[in-house]
């Protein structure tokens, strides 16, 4: 029996599926302050990241110092706006790109560091395709066990989408013993809000 779900055609349904835990281990989000102080703090990311619901709303902060986070909000006013705070791994990634599946088997597109780049300018300078069995061996590389079960699983589950993760070199997220962070599953049909095929830019492996 096929394992198929729905496509992901839009990035509402995408993030629902995502808070929901649908799509795997991903990285925890705060809706409140409230829900911020009430956090796990077993395991504290490097800094955290504030985003507003409004867009472009200049308030809206990176890398911000969790000894500095409730002073920002309440000195901004942010709380009443605010979409979420989540945590900012960049430092404790190992590689960030994309899995997708394409008429030459499964590819990887992605790359290793520099840690400091954003995604955008890390896959347009360092990003490299790597195609078939070499794109599995790159996901045993640098997923534990149970990312790389969850990522063919989805892959399974949701055939020609793109899925966007960054592997860590510690397990960190929402499901334990991971070391997969799920940012992203969309649709490569060419509908998706915000649809980008992932093969522009970067090298062959």
């Amino acid at each position: 029996m096929s394992e198929a779900l729905p496509p992901i055609l839009d990035k509402a349904t995408m993030y629902r599926l995502l808070w929901a835990g649908r799509l795997g281990n991903t990285n925890p989000f705060y809706a409140s302050m409230a829900d911020w102080r009430g956090r796990d703090r077993a395991e504290e990311p490097p800094a955290w990241g504030l985003r507003s619901r409004v867009p472009g709303d200049p308030r809206g902060v990176m890398n911000l110092p969790t000894a500095e986070v409730e002073g920002y909000v309440l000195r901004t006013g942010f709380e009443a706006d605010m979409c979420n705070i989540s945590g900012m791994i960049d430092p404790w990634t190992a590689w960030r790109g994309h899995v997708l599946d394409t008429e030459r088997g499964p590819c990887c597109w992605g790359a290793f560091g520099p840690r400091e780049a954003d995604w955008r300018s890390l896959h347009r300078d360092h990003a490299v395709h790597t195609f078939g069995s070499a794109a599995l061996a790159l996901l045993r590389q640098v997923l534990n066990d149970n990312s790389f079960e969850d990522v063919q699983l989805l892959r399974r589950q949701y055939p020609d989408h793109v899925i966007e993760l960054s592997a860590m070199e510690r397990c960190y997220g929402t499901v334990p013993h991971r070391n997969a962070v799920i940012w992203e599953v969309r649709s490569q049909c060419g509908r998706y809000e915000g649809w980008r095929r992932p093969t522009q830019g970067g090298r062959l492996a």
